[in-house]
């Protein structure tokens, strides 16, 4: 009979750290996920819309609205337009010059239209666009009755941002 209480003790203990050694690992697991989960979130905040990033979108909006041709903007009724870092909208090198200081590796401007999918027409033309405008809400229309235009710029440092503004260059 001693034997046999023997015999069950060790069971007993070889069960108890399976299950322990089982729950740890759950626990690890769910916790990776967890911090996985978070870290993703994180990388996506810090690379759309930062504070740095709409900054930046802002001066350029600023300069666009000051400096900008009105073919610019004739060029919206067709759809959308890359603006790159030599622009042909802007006549002289400041905009060379301000898309080099700040960083800029492409931006987009468009027309607000009903009858135009701007995410689905930007994300055509390049696809590294693609996940950031999923993040983005685009307006419809302005308090002003006014049109709206949209400029999303991507940077060299891989962040995105974006800003609505009307011709009077006030937001949206």
């Amino acid at each position: 009979m001693k034997k046999n209480t023997r015999l069950d003790t060790k069971g007993f203990l070889l069960m108890e750290t399976l299950l322990v050694s089982l729950t740890i690992a759950g626990v690890l697991v769910y916790m990776f996920v967890q911090y996985s989960s978070i870290s993703d979130n994180y990388q996506r905040f810090y690379r759309y819309n930062s504070v740095e990033g709409v900054y930046k979108a802002g001066v350029i909006k600023k300069f666009m609205l000051e400096t900008g041709t009105e073919a610019l903007f004739t060029a919206l009724d067709s759809g959308v337009v890359e603006i790159n870092g030599s622009s042909a909208y802007f006549s002289d090198g400041l905009w060379s010059q301000l898309s080099t200081s700040l960083g800029l590796s492409k931006m987009y401007l468009m027309k607000v239209k009903d009858s135009v999918d701007i995410k689905e027409e930007i994300g055509r033309k390049d696809s590294t666009f693609r996940a950031f405008l999923d993040t983005i809400a685009i307006p419809k229309e302005s308090a002003a009755e006014e049109d709206i235009y949209v400029l999303v710029a991507k940077y060299n440092d891989k962040s995105f941002s974006s800003i609505a503004f009307t011709r009077t260059g006030l937001g949206v």
